[in-house]
């Protein structure tokens, strides 16, 4: 996996950790009071071993178009983030044709 700045992630790292994997937008009507409850949650519990792992999304209403530099920095800038952002998943759409 790559993390928001492009660098290479092995989950292998969070090996023997419990891990919270949360798909995260900017835009979404939710954004302010899920990552403060996820700033909270890590926060409390980062020193037993969990680990919350963010991957940014657009494919949920368009609710997450900036890059990956604009993605980490609203993130860590507004909410204080500690926890890793990941590279922004790219869902690809796919048509149906019906015959």
């Amino acid at each position: 996996m790559q993390d928001a700045k492009g660098n290479d992630v092995s989950l292998s790292f969070y090996k023997g950790k419990v891990v919270l994997i949360v798909n995260v937008a900017s835009k979404c009507g939710m954004t302010n009071s899920n990552y403060t409850e996820l700033n909270d949650l890590y926060r409390k519990y980062k020193d037993q071993g969990l680990e919350v792992l963010a991957f940014p999304c657009n494919q949920f209403g368009d609710e997450e178009p900036g890059n990956n530099e604009e993605i980490a920095d609203f993130v860590c800038t507004r909410f204080k983030s500690e926890f890793p952002i990941f590279d922004k998943v790219i869902t690809q759409q796919h048509h149906y044709t019906h015959i």
